[in-house]
């Protein structure tokens, strides 16, 4: 019985949208808060926090099958982070592919802004985003950040 009380409370939160579950490892020491209007869920440590929110738009450059297509249409998701985050610097950009099946586009893009430092997964499906974003008073990204972005994740919800 404890085993099972432990698995429960160990296990990643699930963030539903309309159609789609998310996995997020907050783990220990995060709460969750009311999130703000538009997305679907907020949690907070200390000054940490991480926002999951759902985006319509269109994603048809993250599906291009040509690595240069992609890459501009990355590059314009970036620069919409850019355009809205005064001091920013890249501190790192990775394509992912996500999903069971590995089908799903994704992009990490970690960064430093005047205040701190942030780090987005986007998760891109037919016309719109899910993306999960952490914001940090810290100077630095830590393995423990890097760690929470990674394993948000969409997964089939029963």
């Amino acid at each position: 019985m404890i085993l099972v009380a432990l698995a429960i409370l160990a296990a990643p939160a699930v963030v539903l949208d309309e159609t789609q579950g998310f996995e997020l490892d907050v783990g220990e020491g995060w709460r969750r808060v009311d999130a703000p209007v538009g997305a679907l869920a907020r949690w907070e440590r200390g000054g940490d926090s991480v926002v999951v929110a759902r985006c319509r738009g269109n994603t048809d450059g993250a599906y291009a099958k040509d690595k240069a297509a992609r890459e501009t249409y990355f590059d314009g998701v970036e620069q919409g982070l850019r355009d809205e985050t005064p001091g920013y610097r890249r501190l790192a950009r990775a394509e992912r592919k996500l999903g069971t099946r590995k089908s799903l586009p994704g992009l990490d893009v970690w960064f430093a802004r005047a205040h701190g430092v942030s780090g987005v997964r986007f998760v891109f499906f037919r016309g719109y985003m899910v993306v999960a974003a952490l914001s940090s008073p810290g100077r630095t990204r830590t393995s423990e950040q890097r760690k929470l972005l990674d394993s948000f994740r969409p997964v089939v919800v029963p």
